[in-house]
């Protein structure tokens, strides 16, 4: 049978060779990932908690802890199972640039302008996600093109189309 492909494999997708194969240092460095999703989670609902113009009050704050550490918590299961594939990976960071939405809902200028610029960021990791299932590695150039259009639309123009807002941001601090 050595002609016939296993389905995992003609997806992209590798099994370790042995129980052994995630690596030794991996899990140490994974447990302070989650360690620091944790921190990060708190930290965000805090912010949404402490928001005087937060629309969903605990519940919405609640829900975003859970939508994050879901994230965080799958990621790092999929990263420590299948460390030879980049989804685990990209499922931490979807996780961990949910949490950067709530920055946006501080008065502290620096850290909401940073909210603001960075806010879409988990949409274009999610979409990369997406299309990298379920071997973690843009295949096509067609997955390239569309990958890079979501950076550039979710990234590259939310931070020079918030320029102005960062500008005023400044100019407010500076006035006192």
């Amino acid at each position: 049978r050595p002609a016939q492909m296993s389905s995992s494999r003609a997806l992209g997708v590798t099994a370790p060779t042995s129980a052994s194969a995630p690596r030794a240092g991996l899990g140490w460095a994974l447990a302070a990932i989650a360690v620091a999703g944790v921190l990060a989670g708190l930290g965000g609902m805090t912010l949404l908690l402490t928001d005087d113009d937060s629309v969903g009050g605990v519940a919405f704050a609640l829900l975003a802890l859970v939508i994050a550490w879901s994230f965080i918590g799958t990621g790092l299961y999929a990263w420590w199972r299948r460390p030879e594939t980049r989804l685990g990976a990209l499922m931490v960071a979807v996780g961990f640039s949910w949490v950067l939405n709530s920055l946006a809902s501080t008065d502290v200028p620096g850290v909401f302008v940073t909210g603001v610029l960075l806010g879409n960021l988990w949409l274009v990791l999610l979409f990369q996600l997406l299309l990298t299932f379920p071997g973690g590695r843009l295949r096509t150039s067609r997955e390239r093109l569309l990958a890079a259009g979501a950076w550039t639309s979710g990234v590259v123009l939310q931070v020079l189309g918030s320029q102005g807002l960062a500008d005023q941001m400044l100019l407010d601090v500076a006035a006192g």
